[in-house]
Formats: structure tokens, C-alpha cells, sequence
């Protein structure tokens, strides 16, 4: 079983020779963390040339990652990454980017976060729409056992439609969970996304968590914009307490408005949406033929009795 402890993170100053380590450039000024994203999506585009799938929807994710990690005290916070589809960045931020290669093989990392393999990763994935319930478990063990942390949840709006996340917005709404859900709104699930909430839009999905007791900070924040996705994070991460609106049009126009008492409200949702810079084309296209091609080895080796 590959594993990596917090000791894998030094004494060498980068994995690779060319991704920084994280104790090491969350010191930088902020201006450079996007360098960081650029060189952890050059390691993974190059050590999974031969491997499809994934790659697309964690390239596309780089950025929050990195703002993410940088943010975030973690692992001693806990992040958890919806299906974990675009948690290579984050793997190779946090100890493997040497063995990175050897990722979905025998004795390398997995292609999902898995708890066994490293303290980064709080949960082990590999379905939708879980993160979120796992996020609100945490903050209730969290409460029983007195323990001060951040817990987000970073969930596609694909996943948004899933039923285990309406219950958890359901539970973490009834209770009070002090949790952080970050909405990945990329427009794009396994295909282009389809139903009601992705039709409505932000109006839809601002209306459906408000209305189980969540706080909504939403906004056109750019995921690919380190400096915007780290303020957007910090703004709500320090909403513990007070229940605050926050939309952010563009990068630099900010309405807050105190909508709720500080004893009602303490769990949040941040939308943050992506602008579509790795085309998933390409992956549909692979994914197709792949089909095609099974389908028609099946039609040449003739019906088969059952």
C-alpha cells in the first residue's frame, strides 16, 4: 500500500525539482502562488500522458486547489473533494508528486483521495455527492469533542444534484454545521449538466440552500484567479459566527449585507465558477470511441446464449 506522511514534505525544497513545497510557498506573496498551480499542472500533464481520464477536471482546478492549501491550515482542517475527479493537483501538492506516475497502478497512488495513502486526504472518495455529509460529520464530531478546525467541502454543481447532498444541506441546516461548501461551477458533470437547478442557475441553487438555512456568498468569482478565489475563501471562512451575504460581480465589486443574528447562522456555501480553460471535448470524444469500439467487437464475435 503506497502511503504518505507529513514527513514526505521535506527536507528537499521541491518535489521533482519543480513543484515547491507547501510549507515553503505558503509563505510566498499570493502574486506567486499561481506559479505553484502552473508547475503542479505541468507534473501532472506530463506524468499521466498515457493515462485518460481525470486530467481535465483537475487542470481545470488547479487554481482553487492551490488557494485552497493555501488557505487552509491542512490537514489539520479538513478538505474533502466531492468524487475526488479533480484531486490530482492536490495529491501532487502534498507528498506524491515523486511517484505521481504510478498513479490508478499497482503500488501507486490511487486515482480517488484515500485516507490510507495520506493525512490530506480526510475522506476517501470515488462517488458524488458525498463530500458534503461527510463535511457535516466531521463538524459534529468536531462539537462533541471540542475540536477547532475548518471543514470544507469542495462539490461540482454537477454533484449538486445528487440526494445524498440535499440531505446533508438538510441535516447541516437543522443543526447548525459549521461547514464551508464550495460549489466547483464548472457547467459540467460526466456530460453538460441538465435539470432544474443547472436551468436556473445561481438564482436556483442560491434559492434551494437559503431555504434550508445555509448562508449564500455568491459571486462570478474566477476560479483561475488565485488572489480573487483566496480572498472569496477568507471572507468566508471568517463568517463563524455572523450569517453574511457576500455576491462578487467581476473581481472587484463587493455588496455585504447582515441578514442574519450571529447565533443563527454558521454554515456557508461559496460559489466559485471556473472558466473553462482544459477542454472536456476531448475526453468525451476518447470515451466515446472506447464505447463504439466494445460495441462493435461484441456485434463481430456474434450472440452469445444465456
Amino acid at each position: 500500500m503506497f502511503l504518505v506522511t507529513e514527513a514526505a514534505l521535506g527536507p528537499l525544497p521541491y518535489f521533482c525539482g519543480v513543484i515547491p513545497l507547501m510549507n515553503e510557498w505558503r509563505s510566498w506573496p499570493l502574486a506567486r502562488w499561481s506559479e505553484v498551480a502552473e508547475a503542479a499542472k505541468q507534473h501532472v500533464l506530463t506524468s499521466t500522458r498515457d493515462k485518460a481520464g481525470h486530467i481535465a477536471s483537475s487542470l481545470g482546478a488547479a487554481e482553487l486547489t492551490v488557494a485552497l492549501h493555501g488557505v487552509l491550515d491542512t490537514p489539520n482542517d479538513v478538505l474533502i473533494w466531492d468524487v475526488g475527479h479533480q484531486a490530482y493537483i492536490h495529491k501532487v501538492l502534498t507528498g506524491r508528486a515523486d511517484v505521481f506516475a504510478a498513479n490508478r497502478t499497482a503500488g501507486g497512488p490511487s486515482g480517488f483521495p484515500r485516507r490510507s495513502e495520506s493525512p490530506f486526504d480526510a475522506w476517501g472518495v470515488g462517488h458524488s455527492s458525498t463530500a458534503l455529509s461527510a463535511a457535516v460529520g466531521f463538524a459534529r464530531a468536531d462539537q462533541a469533542l471540542g475540536t477547532q478546525r475548518h471543514r470544507v467541502a469542495v462539490v461540482g454543481d454537477g454533484a449538486m444534484t445528487g440526494g445524498m447532498l440535499f440531505e446533508a444541506l438538510n441535516d447541516g441546516g437543522g443543526w447548525g454545521a459549521d461547514v464551508l461548501l464550495v460549489i466547483n461551477d464548472n457547467g459540467m458533470a460526466i456530460e453538460e449538466n441538465v435539470g432544474a437547478l443547472h436551468r436556473g442557475g445561481p438564482d436556483a441553487y442560491r434559492g434551494l440552500v437559503e431555504s434550508l438555512g445555509w448562508a449564500w456568498i455568491d459571486g462570478d468569482v474566477d476560479g483561475h484567479d488565485v488572489p480573487a478565489v483566496v480572498s472569496a475563501l477568507e471572507r468566508a471562512l471568517a463568517l463563524r459566527g455572523p450569517g453574511l451575504e457576500a455576491r462578487v460581480r467581476g473581481r472587484d465589486r463587493l455588496r455585504l449585507r447582515d441578514h442574519r443574528r450571529a447565533d443563527q447562522q454558521r454554515h456557508r456555501v461559496l460559489d466559485v465558477r471556473h472558466v473553462a480553460e482544459h477542454d472536456r471535448a476531448g475526453e468525451r470524444v476518447d470515451a466515446l470511441q472506447g464505447v463504439l469500439e466494445a460495441r462493435e467487437a461484441r456485434v463481430l464475435a456474434g450472440p452469445v446464449a444465456v
